[in-house]
């Protein structure tokens, strides 16, 4: 009997002092879990560096040409193309920007300057590297980049009288693109603007009249750093 009630006693040991560290108001010990989408250190540098990756590159087309590039692992190569002959002259700027929603940042190139910066080009990041995006209808010397409505945009024109509107969404992936639409627009005269879709969606095709109308711009504030010229130390 004496046997059992030692027993008793021993179990009854931890129970009590449980009991009194709830009653002395002593807090709970608690561990805090990071934030499910907080960005590991080496995502962020290697982000970081991929972002200074594309800048060294654009510095290179600008002051050295295209000669030392390899155009099958390049396919952004007409537009660094146009870049040579349009915006030679121009500044260069740099700014990120979340299309997707997906927690990483995408990479905008601009050109101009404190005032005014037009975007020129957009690059996602696979984890490794920036990919060139929208590469099925690179910028050329009559080309611009928008973006309205949740897509990428970029009107081609093959002169004053016509050319095509290409309606993109960053993939599921997101560091590649898919093409919602491809909008031909002809005018006839001064005002009149026909619009065809190529993939037969009346939405796109009104969506182009609202660009033409009010112009191909970036409809969201971006924070741009110049990062060509460089200032200097």
């Amino acid at each position: 009997m004496k046997h059992n009630r030692r027993i008793l006693f021993l179990l009854l040991i931890p129970a009590l002092a449980i009991s009194l560290c709830a009653c002395s108001g002593a807090p709970a010990a608690s561990v805090t879990a990071p934030a499910a989408d907080a960005p590991e250190a080496s995502d962020t540098a290697a982000f970081d560096a991929a972002v200074r990756a594309v800048e060294e590159e654009f510095v290179t087309v600008i002051n050295e040409g295209l000669d030392a590039f390899d155009e099958d692992a390049h396919p952004e190569l007409p537009f660094y193309t146009a870049v040579l002959t349009r915006y030679e002259e121009n500044s260069y700027y740099a700014a990120r920007h979340d299309f997707d929603g997906n927690g990483t940042d995408e990479l905008l190139i601009g050109v101009g300057d404190a005032q005014t910066v037009t975007p020129i080009a957009v690059f996602a990041f696979d984890g490794a590297a920036m990919r060139y995006l929208c590469k099925e209808a690179p910028l050329g010397e009559r080309s611009h980049l928008g973006y309205r409505d949740g897509l990428l945009i970029v009107r081609g024109s093959d002169g004053a009288a016509s050319g095509s509107l290409t309606f993109y969404r960053i993939a599921p992936d997101g560091w590649s693109t898919d093409i919602v639409d491809i909008v031909d627009y002809e005018f006839s005269g001064e005002t009149q603007v026909s619009f065809t879709s190529r993939m037969k969606k009346t939405d796109t095709e009104e969506l182009a009249g609202a660009c033409l109308a009010d112009g191909i711009r970036f409809d969201l504030a971006l924070d741009w750093v110049r990062f060509y010229p460089a200032d200097p130390a």
